[in-house]
């Protein structure tokens, strides 16, 4: 009988160790991708399921109510808190409610939406055809009434034959735009000398021939715009020296030497 023999392979320890390193990179690599696919599932799950709009929060807000603001926003109740772009309905209630001058959307995890809004006020006011635009101190159109009572006691009334739009939710136009410019630097004037409260009426029916009126004491010819960050301060300056019952015409057409004339 034929006898077989048998020879010990000499195994590679190298060789082994490199197999032995294969195989627990498959099996690490295996466990991540499991990880990261029941991740994935799971986010996906809790996108579409969990987080679901439920409530409401809104602050800031005294001329519009809650629900008013958010049938402005447009998101509506069990839809995904992740559906919307925040800057895309800070537009919407910007648009849809002109008191609105600022807002603030953010996600109140796990289920609510946060609006803070900052409301304008009407600060200055103007009449056509027997009815009251509202204005805010960027002369945005706020309101229109045909109801003299809603008109702001303290508001500025503006007396203007050159208005070429006066929409509400949009900035008054004029024909002259430089008028607007105007007006924008007056009131902006005022309210640095804390004197926005005290002038009732601004005329400015040419931007060289400008006219206030001065609570009800005086009358005031302010000429064009033309230095009036110092006419402003010197009129407040002539008003300290008088009394407090005079009355009468102040001409401030030159911020350097002003005339008065007392009742």
């Amino acid at each position: 009988m034929e006898q077989v023999r048998f020879k010990r392979k000499t195994v590679d320890m190298d060789v082994m160790k490199k197999q032995q390193n294969r195989k627990q990179v498959r099996r690490t690599v295996f466990y991540v991708l499991l990880f990261v696919t029941v991740l994935v599932l799971f986010l996906c799950a809790a996108f579409f399921v969990f987080f679901r709009v439920k409530g409401f929060t809104v602050t800031g807000n005294s001329r519009y109510s809650d629900e008013e603001v958010v049938a402005a926003a447009g998101i509506e109740v069990g839809s995904n808190i992740f559906s919307f772009e925040k800057e895309d309905i800070e537009t919407a209630i910007t648009s849809a409610l002109p008191y609105v001058g600022g807002v603030t959307v953010s996600r109140d995890f796990p289920s609510g939406v946060a609006i803070e809004i900052t409301e304008k006020k009407a600060v200055m006011y103007t009449e056509i055809n027997g009815e009251y635009f509202l204005m805010s101190d960027d002369l945005v159109v706020l309101a229109l009434t045909d109801n003299s009572g809603e008109v702001p006691r303290d508001a500025i009334k503006l007396t203007t034959g050159t208005v070429a739009e006066c929409l509400v939710g949009r900035e008054l136009t004029f024909l002259d735009t430089r008028t607007r410019d105007a007006l924008l630097e007056m009131y902006s004037v005022l309210a640095a000398n804390d004197m926005q409260y005290l002038i009732k009426e601004i005329n400015i029916k040419s931007r060289f021939d400008i006219r206030m009126t001065y609570t009800d004491r005086f009358s005031i010819y302010v000429g064009d715009i033309e230095d009036f960050d110092l006419k402003i301060p010197f009129l407040a300056k002539i008003i300290e020296e008088l009394y407090d019952d005079d009355t009468g015409s102040i001409d401030l057409s030159d911020y350097r030497e002003a005339s008065v004339s007392l009742n």
